[in-house]
Parts: C-alpha cells; sequence; structure tokens
C-alpha cells in the first residue's frame, strides 16, 4: 500500500494528500501486520520504479510499444533522484523495505517481460547503489526506524517531514526503545 502514496507524492501528488494517504494506511493495519508489510517500489508483475517515475505511462499501451521504449539520459536523471527520494520514505515508514533486484542499481524497464531482465552488473548505477546502502546501514544500526512510532507532516506541498520516534522510553509494541528519534525530510524541489 505504501508504494502508490510513495510514487504518487514524487511523481508530483499534492504532500498534504500524501501524509493523508500514508497515516490512513497506518490507521488500517493492527501494528504486528503494520510493521511486517513488505514495501516495495517494484515487483515482477509491475514497471519498475524508475521508469513508472521518469518515463511514459504504458496504460493502454501495446507490448510492442512498450518494446521500444528507453529513458532518455535526462529522463534517467530524474528518476535517478526521485527513486532515492522514493526510497528515503520506504526506509522510513513502517514495514520492510524490499528491493525487487536491480531497482538498487538502476534497472529500468516497462511491463512484463522487459521488468524481468537478467540482473545488470555490467552497467549499474553506482550512486543510486551507493544511495540504497546508506539507506540500509541507517535502518539497521536505528532501532527506531523498525519499531518507532511513525509522525508524518506535510511542510508544503512539495515536502514531507516523516519522524520514528519512541515514546515514553517504548515502541510501537510496549518494548523498551533506546536511541534518538530519526526525522528524515523529503522535497521534491
Amino acid at each position: 500500500p505504501f508504494k502508490n502514496a510513495v510514487l504518487g507524492f514524487v511523481c508530483g501528488r499534492d504532500a498534504g494528500q500524501t501524509m493523508t494517504d500514508i497515516l490512513s494506511i497506518c490507521e488500517h493495519y493492527p501494528a504486528p501486520a503494520l510493521h511486517v508489510l513488505m514495501n516495495f517500489m517494484s515487483t515482477h508483475d509491475t514497471v519498475r520504479a524508475i521508469t513508472a517515475i521518469a518515463g511514459e505511462s504504458c496504460e493502454g499501451r501495446d507490448r510492442y510499444w512498450q518494446s521500444a521504449r528507453r529513458l532518455t539520459p535526462e529522463q534517467y536523471e530524474n528518476g535517478r533522484r526521485l527513486m532515492t527520494l522514493a526510497y528515503a520514505m520506504i526506509f522510513t515508514l513502517p514495514g520492510i523495505p524490499s528491493i525487487y533486484y536491480g531497482d538498487e542499481i538502476g534497472m529500468t524497464g516497462m511491463a512484463d517481460p522487459w521488468n524481468r531482465a537478467p540482473m545488470n552488473w555490467d552497467d549499474p548505477d553506482e550512486k543510486l547503489l551507493e544511495s540504497v546502502r546508506e539507506l540500509l546501514h541507517k535502518r539497521r544500526d536505528n532501532p527506531v526506524l523498525q519499531t518507532g512510532y511513525l509522525e508524518v507532516e506535510a511542510v508544503d506541498a512539495d515536502t514531507l517531514r516523516i519522524t520514528r520516534c519512541a515514546r515514553e522510553g517504548k515502541d510501537v509494541f510496549g518494548e523498551p526503545l533506546a536511541g534518538k528519534a530519526v526525522m528524515v525530510k523529503v522535497s521534491r524541489k
């Protein structure tokens, strides 16, 4: 469920509406389920996230049209920037960040079968990969990002502030949670 909210935000949806979407998702899941959701940006059944973010929609398009689509260098650069924001959100929200193979190195592709190409280690996007590594380490090293309470604020139409924190030294399950609150500001500006 977070995928649509995150993709919507990075593709231009108002931060206030995105905040409402995220909080609504959290209200509909009990904590034990919310904190084990697989949060992903792409899967084998969807257009690769960087293509969905930066390219043309393939809705209503035939396979022939999809087979000829490639991101321009400008589209790719914009997609990388927005993909980094999307990952910052996914790694901050409740649940388990899940990465479809190749997304971490910038693989592109329309709907099946173009989203299922073999792993491309010959030309990885090292900049995107390093961003994902940093987020993985931050998530691993900050238990508050795993089971802390969630606070979301729309700073303006293009900016969200996502905070994970303990309350009275406890996490959402009532277990002790040490460490400082973590605040992530994501902005399309």
